[in-house]
C-alpha cells in the first residue's frame, strides 16, 4: 500500500509530468502537451478499463502541474488519487462494501464508482494545491512554456 499510495505517483509523476510533458510543452505548447501527456499516461496502463481513468486524471495532473507550476502538487494530488482509490478496492474486496452492492449493480462496475469516490478528495486537494500556489510555498520547478 505504501509503494502504490507514495512510490509508484512519485515515478509517474516525474516520468510523466517532469520528462514527457515538459518536453512536449517545449515544442507544441501546454494544451497539447497536457493533452498528448495524458494519452502517454492512460496507454501506459495497459488494462482497457484502466486507459480511461488513467487518461482523466493525467489530463487533470498534467493541469494541475501546469497551473501550479510545480511536480510537488501534481505528485501530492497523485497520492490522494492512489490512496482513496486503494482504501476503497480494499474494502470493496473484503466485502466492507456488501451493504452497496446495489448501488454498485445499479452503476455498473467498480471503475465508475471508484471515479466517484475521488471526486471528493480531488476538490478538496485541488483547492488546496491552488491555496498553496497563490501562497507560494509550492515553488516552481519546471518551466512550462
Amino acid at each position: 500500500a505504501f509503494a502504490l499510495t507514495f512510490l509508484v505517483p512519485l515515478a509517474e509523476e516525474l516520468l510523466f509530468r517532469g520528462i514527457v510533458l515538459g518536453e512536449l510543452a517545449r515544442k507544441f505548447g501546454n494544451i497539447w502537451a497536457i493533452i498528448l501527456s495524458s494519452a502517454i499516461f492512460g496507454i501506459m496502463h495497459g488494462l482497457s478499463i484502466h486507459i480511461g481513468y488513467a487518461l482523466i486524471c493525467g489530463f487533470f495532473l498534467g493541469f494541475v502541474y501546469v497551473y501550479t507550476d510545480s511536480i510537488k502538487s501534481s505528485y501530492i494530488l497523485h497520492a490522494v488519487f492512489n490512496f482513496f482509490g486503494s482504501a476503497f478496492i480494499t474494502l470493496f474486496e473484503h466485502d466492507k462494501l456488501a451493504p452497496f452492492q446495489g448501488v454498485f449493480d445499479a452503476v455498473g462496475n467498480v471503475v465508475s464508482i471508484l471515479e466517484i469516490a475521488l471526486i471528493i478528495p480531488s476538490i478538496v486537494a485541488v483547492i488546496f494545491l491552488i491555496k498553496l500556489s497563490k501562497e507560494g510555498k509550492l515553488g516552481g520547478d519546471h518551466e512550462p512554456s
